[in-house]
């Protein structure tokens, strides 16, 4: 076996590993390195993943799960390797032993997911224009070669439905001139991260994420809301209301009732209390890390993973976001974090996914969500392939109201799309992921930022001409149009086709007898005045009052549907009527966590950080003061 610096098994055994995970490949990489200099990195390969660590200190520096990768591309010319991630920046490195490092990882790949990994090669000595970057990956672009550069002779699976590309070719030769036939698969990398989260999900690696919530710190809890909520059998608990005082910019206070409610830091929140009234003993005690039991693992973002938790203390479940200050920092996203939360604690509306505690360690941050059980509207659609117009609008009608509130507060949301939108077992849906959200000053209500998901990007983002809250109204059209027809009005195959389509493409409704989607023209009327290129003069512009306005909705009762006294036309499918045993059954993807089209690749060693990250959360602990 070829020698490598500082490698071998002791330091595989240092890591944490998948049960019985064995190291299948070991060899060296070599990355660029200033102008004129390498830095050389050792590569394990095991029977899940592959672990790229810093030959010299051997820390580790990335996971990849195996199982979640898009693609590989390799140089004819060279050493040069380019592994395609999918959702984040791609790896590229110089592989001494390149062909049985691929070939090993083709293996694995086909052994986890019964497909083939696509395998592309190029001419080119170096593969720089293949490769991703983190920005990229963010705006959901992938610069991964076409089908033509792909290698068929690497193949393992030989059947007709082990490549994606080749179903997707089958589909498009029945109708090739039908836009609105349903082409529309489940992602392979959904469909892979599913496979991995069951993974993620033995039993020892639950203990082990287990133990690490407490290895990290004393942990300190930041803010409590106690909800009226009925108690699980066998505890009693006496629900007390309390009145408490909202400020904010346009009233100076306002004496509202509530139920129990508490902020731990009145100092640092726009919340204070009048009185606070006695509760029972277990009820009023303040949750700390160790008073979660963590059920799965969820999800995997950008920042951390999302765990189905239980409180020990009242038997009520949650979906806890572990948020990673190592990567807030080195992503710069401390800011958007904190705005996340200061929406979804300080905002409370039916329509709006809300948030319990906040509790903070030496290393993370930990967001306690409120568990939605009936799935997103993406799952939802898949099932059914698109929805009827009356369930379209009904979900609208919910979204004009969070929207129209979140404005009303200054806040704009710049991230909806069907993954982020959630489903209760009543049929109502909840808004969620607030990682873009950002507070507009009212002087100025613009900004500069360039983000969001391609598909639904405004045209004054991809213009970079500044935006304000009439983007939420354009990404609202894109979605109506999306749930009903099955795909976004701009959709191309290539990402830069997409954004030209965006700024001056037309809109093209289906035709009700070739394409059997039926659409009124009050709702082709919503849309095309939602999605009209100009801002100034978008629907929404002047005033929400505007969309609930519009002659789609003349036949909704807008109080009646803020407090939920209309029967939902369209009810998520769930298998279990207990939750306990629903979660235990294995649904494990009822969260819209997932930041992009594609989802982020996992991996499995969050709860030991290396040297470097630690001290990186240290020279920076005053930045979380605010937490």
């Amino acid at each position: 076996m070829e020698k490598t610096a500082n490698i071998g098994a002791n330091l595989f055994y240092q890591l944490p590993k998948f049960e019985e995970e064995t190291v299948l490949v070991e060899c060296v990489g070599h990355k660029d390195f200033l102008l004129f200099f390498k830095k050389m990195y050792n590569i394990l390969v095991t029977d899940y993943r592959l672990i790229i660590t810093d030959s010299s200190t051997n820390h580790e520096q990335r996971t990849i799960a195996l199982g979640m990768l898009e693609g590989i591309t390799k140089s004819r010319q060279s050493d040069y390797v380019v592994l395609h991630c999918g959702g984040e920046e791609d790896e590229i490195m110089e592989i001494q032993r390149k062909d049985i490092l691929i070939d090993m990882v083709k293996r694995v790949f086909s052994t986890l997911t019964k497909k083939n990994l696509p395998i592309f090669v190029s001419v080119k000595k170096k593969l720089d224009e293949y490769v991703t970057s983190q920005e990229e990956a963010e705006q959901g672009i992938s610069r991964m070669p076409d089908i033509s550069l792909r290698d068929k002779t690497e193949r393992l699976v030989h059947n007709s439905s082990s490549d994606e590309e080749e179903d997707a070719d089958k589909e498009n030769e029945s109708d090739p001139t039908d836009d609105f036939v349903i082409k529309r698969t489940e992602p392979q990398q959904k469909k892979e991260k599913a496979r991995m989260v069951d993974i993620y999900n033995k039993s020892d690696l639950i203990d082990y994420e287990q133990k690490g919530m407490t290895s990290s710190g004393l942990s300190e809890t930041i803010f409590s809301r106690k909800k009226k909520e009925k108690a699980p059998k066998g505890k009693s608990y006496r629900e007390e209301n309390r009145k408490f005082r909202y400020q904010d910019e346009e009233k100076k206070s306002k004496i509202e009732e509530t139920v129990g409610l508490e902020v731990l830091n009145e100092e640092n929140s726009e919340l204070s209390f009048e009185s606070l009234d006695d509760y029972d003993d277990c009820a009023n005690k303040e949750p700390k890390l160790e008073d979660f039991k963590i059920i799965k693992v969820l999800d995997k973002g950008s920042f951390g993973k999302v765990f189905l938790v239980e409180n020990k203390l009242n038997g009520r479940f949650y979906a806890m976001k572990r948020i990673r200050k190592d990567v807030l920092i080195e992503k710069k996203q401390i800011e958007n974090t904190q705005n996340e939360k200061k929406i979804l604690l300080d905002l409370e509306h039916p329509f709006l996914l809300g948030m319990s505690y906040v509790i903070q360690n030496d290393l993370r941050i930990y967001f306690f969500l409120d568990f939605i059980e009936g799935g997103n509207l993406y799952q939802n659609m898949f099932k059914v392939k698109r929805f009827k117009e009356h369930q379209v609008k009904f979900f609208a009608a919910q979204l004009v109201l969070a929207f129209s509130f979140l404005h009303d507060h200054g806040i704009v949301h710049r991230d909806l799309k069907p993954e982020n939108v959630l489903l209760g077992a009543d049929g109502y849906l909840k808004l969620a992921d607030f990682g873009l959200a950002k507070p507009l000053p009212k002087e100025n209500p613009f900004t500069y930022s360039f983000c969001g998901t391609t598909e639904y990007l405004a045209p004054e983002i991809i213009k970079e001409q500044g935006h304000s809250f009439t983007v939420d109204w354009w990404t609202l059209g894109i979605l109506v149009y999306e749930l009903r027809t099955g795909r976004t009005p701009f959709l191309h195959k290539n990402t830069h086709q997409t954004t030209k389509l965006i700024k001056n493409g037309r809109i093209i409704f289906p035709d009700p007898v070739k394409h059997k989607i039926d659409m009124s023209e009050e709702f082709k009327d919503f849309i095309t005045k939602l999605l009209h290129k100009k801002p100034s003069r978008r629907l929404g512009h002047n005033s929400s009052k505007d969309v609930l306005n519009h002659p789609w909705f003349k036949d909704i009762d807008w109080e009646k549907l803020k407090n939920k006294q209309i029967k939902s036309p369209y009810m998520p499918e769930i298998k279990e009527k207990n939750l306990k045993s629903h979660i235990l059954g294995g649904i494990s993807s009822s969260l819209g966590f997932n930041k992009k089209r594609r989802d982020e690749q996992g991996d499995v060693s969050e709860t030991s950080l290396a040297p470097s990250k630690l001290d990186l959360v240290m020279k920076n602990k005053h930045k979380f003061d605010d937490f």
